[in-house]
């Protein structure tokens, strides 16, 4: 059984992130009270939308923040995250294989690997931005990687913000 190990930088990011995330929901709030129950002010408007717009993209990073406990011998993947915070458990036998990609990010790039299940859509991602022991993990992983794939860059600008993108096979 193969535990992910977060790296150390991110445990008090995170609590950092959850607790800005407090912040902007206040903030969002306040602004919200004094547009619905005061006088109508442009500058709230446009503060709520900003601060909307960044609650967003904090959302969409915290989707990639998980838990991970892979079981090699039951060929079952269970992990926990602020999205299911009583975990999920997914089995091997769901995917066909997985892509590997690279994710850019402001000091470093890193690899990611997505699973693609039967129905060729990518559905789950393990990112090596937040693990220590990202290649242990990778190797645990026993399905076959698919890599003659058509890859545009709408695609991999989904693939990042949602980690859903149907895979294409390119014909050999």
């Amino acid at each position: 059984m193969i535990k992910s190990k977060l790296k150390s930088g991110f445990v008090s990011w995170f609590i950092t992130m959850i607790l800005g995330t407090i912040g902007l929901l206040v903030l969002i709030g306040l602004m919200l009270y004094s547009l619905l129950f005061k006088k109508f002010d442009v500058y709230p408007m446009v503060m709520s939308l900003f601060l909307s717009a960044l609650f967003g993209v904090v959302l969409i990073i915290f989707k990639d923040y998980k838990r991970i406990i892979i079981n090699k011998a039951a060929q079952t993947i269970k992990y926990y995250s602020i999205y299911r915070p009583f975990g999920k458990s997914i089995e091997l036998k769901n995917f066909i294989g997985y892509i590997k990609s690279v994710e850019y990010g402001r000091y470093e790039t890193y690899r990611t690997i997505h699973l693609v299940d039967k129905t060729s859509k990518t559905a789950f991602k393990i990112s090596g931005l937040f693990y220590d022991n990202f290649d242990e993990m990778y190797n645990a992983i026993e399905l076959k990687e698919i890599k003659k794939y058509r890859f545009g860059f709408w695609k991999y600008i989904k693939l990042v913000c949602t980690s859903r993108i149907k895979i294409e096979t390119k014909k050999a």
